[in-house]
């Protein structure tokens, strides 16, 4: 990521210890981050903050990964920020609608620190 301006992501994950990996990585590639371990608080942070990329969990306590991506994209201020799914349940459905949506990224669980770079770029494009 070359640009001079530090895109500002938000990442939510209830695992404590893959938000700091994330993190670490999206720091090192000159990324602003802040992260929530809740869909529930990242929905009242894009309400707070101007996000370039949402990187989401699927699978969490309350408010999960895809109900949050449809109240994402209901919302008129929201609705084209790019989301990718982080995930270790991506399936065949993920992918469809990852198709249809230009803004909608999916990478599987377990993955490489250049694996998930490379799609924080694309989506960042």
């Amino acid at each position: 990521m070359s640009s001079d301006a530090k895109p500002h992501i938000l990442l939510i994950d209830d695992e404590e210890e893959i938000t700091r990996a994330y993190k670490s990585y999206l720091e090192s590639s000159n990324c602003d981050v802040f992260v929530t371990n809740s869909a529930q608080e990242a929905w009242q942070s894009l309400d707070q903050n101007k996000f370039d990329l949402i990187v989401t969990d699927l699978h969490m306590p309350h408010l999960n990964g895809e109900e949050f991506i449809k109240i994402v994209r209901k919302n008129i201020d929201h609705k084209y920020i790019p989301i990718i799914i982080a995930s270790g349940c991506i399936n065949a459905i993920h992918d469809s609608q990852a198709e249809r949506d230009a803004r909608l990224f999916v990478i599987k669980k377990p993955f490489g620190k250049d694996d998930f770079l490379k799609v924080i770029e694309e989506a960042l494009d």
